[in-house]
C-alpha cells in the first residue's frame, strides 16, 4: 500500500508547531530571568515540597513553595534548589511516595515584579531555560526536516510515481495529462457530436479551467485502463471492444463518475467472454 504525504502532513505540522512553541516559551522565560538578574533579591521560601514525576519512564523532580513580599503572598513551582542533601532527599522516595517536604529555602525574586521568582538564582535559572530551549529546538528540527521532505515528495507526486507503463508500445498512462477532447492516447471520444463536445467543454469550464481528479478516482482510472487499453488487444474484435470502452472510461473520468468507470471494466469482462478474449476474467 502506498503511503502519501497528505496522510501525515497535518499531524506532522501540528506536532512540529507544538515543539517550536515550547522552545519559544523556554527562550522567553530565559530572557525574562536574564533581564531581572541584576536586580534580584532574596527571601525565605516556606512549605517547600519536592515532587517526583515520570517523563517517558525517567523520574523528574520539581519543587513547590510559598513566600511573602510586602505582605503579598506568592507561590511557585519549578527547579529545585541546589542543596547538599538533594540526592539524599531524592533517595527517600519510594513507590508509594510522590511528594516529600524539604527545609525552608532561599527564593529569588524580582522586586519590580515578584511574580518572577525562582528557587535558584536568576542567572542559573536563565541558563537552565536556554538549555531546555536548545533541546526543544533540536527536537523541532528533527520533526521539521522530515516534514519538508514529505512536502517535497508531495510536490513531485504525479510527475513520476503516477506514470504507469501498461501497453505493448510502452505508452505512459498519466491521468493528469489526458486530453479529454481527443480522448485517451489520441483517440476521439466516440459517440459525441460537435454540439455534445461543446456542451462538455462548457461543463468543464463551469467546473474550472483545471480538472483535478481525486486520488481515488485517478487510481481507479489507471486500474481500469490497465485492463482495457486497446494496445493490449489480441484480435480485431477485442480491439474494437477495448476502444469503445476506453472512450467510455475517458468520459467517466472527465466527469468524475467512478461508478461509470467501474461499469466500463465490468462491461469489458462480460463482453470479452463472448469473443473468447484471453484477458477475460
Amino acid at each position: 500500500m502506498r503511503v502519501r504525504w497528505k496522510d501525515f502532513d497535518g499531524r506532522w505540522l501540528f506536532v512540529t508547531f507544538g515543539v517550536l512553541v515550547l522552545a519559544a516559551i523556554e527562550i522567553h522565560t530565559a530572557i525574562q530571568f536574564s533581564n531581572a538578574a541584576p536586580t534580584e533579591r532574596t527571601t525565605i521560601a516556606h512549605n517547600v515540597m519536592i515532587h517526583r514525576r515520570y517523563f517517558f519512564l525517567i523520574p523528574t523532580y520539581s519543587c513547590s513553595y510559598d513566600f511573602r513580599v510586602d505582605d503579598r503572598s506568592f507561590s511557585g513551582k519549578g527547579v529545585c534548589p541546589e542543596l547538599t542533601d538533594y540526592d539524599s532527599i531524592k533517595g527517600e522516595f519510594s513507590n508509594s511516595v510522590r511528594n516529600l517536604p524539604m527545609p525552608d529555602a532561599t527564593v529569588y525574586f524580582d522586586p519590580a515584579d515578584p511574580s518572577i521568582h525562582s528557587l535558584t538564582d536568576f542567572s542559573a535559572r536563565s541558563e537552565n531555560e536556554y538549555r531546555n530551549a536548545i533541546g526543544w529546538v533540536g527536537l523541532g528540527v528533527v520533526f521539521t526536516l522530515p516534514f519538508i521532505l514529505l512536502m517535497a515528495l508531495g510536490a513531485t507526486k504525479g510527475k513520476k510515481g503516477d506514470k504507469i507503463y501498461v501497453d505493448a508500445m510502452g505508452t505512459v498512462i498519466d491521468p493528469d495529462g489526458v486530453d479529454f477532447d481527443s480522448g485517451f492516447g489520441g483517440m476521439p471520444v466516440g459517440g459525441r457530436s460537435d454540439d455534445a463536445a461543446d456542451a462538455a467543454a462548457q461543463e468543464r469550464a463551469e467546473r474550472g479551467a483545471n480538472f483535478a481528479a481525486s486520488d481515488s478516482l485517478r487510481e481507479l482510472y489507471i486500474d481500469v485502463i490497465k485492463h482495457i487499453h486497446p494496445d493490449l488487444a489480441l484480435n480485431e474484435a477485442d480491439r474494437i471492444l477495448r476502444e469503445r470502452l476506453t472512450k467510455d472510461a475517458n468520459v467517466a473520468f472527465e466527469r468524475g463518475d467512478d461508478a461509470a468507470l467501474r461499469r466500463a471494466l465490468e462491461d469489458y469482462k462480460e463482453e470479452a467472454a463472448s469473443i473468447n478474449s484471453p484477458l477475460a476474467r
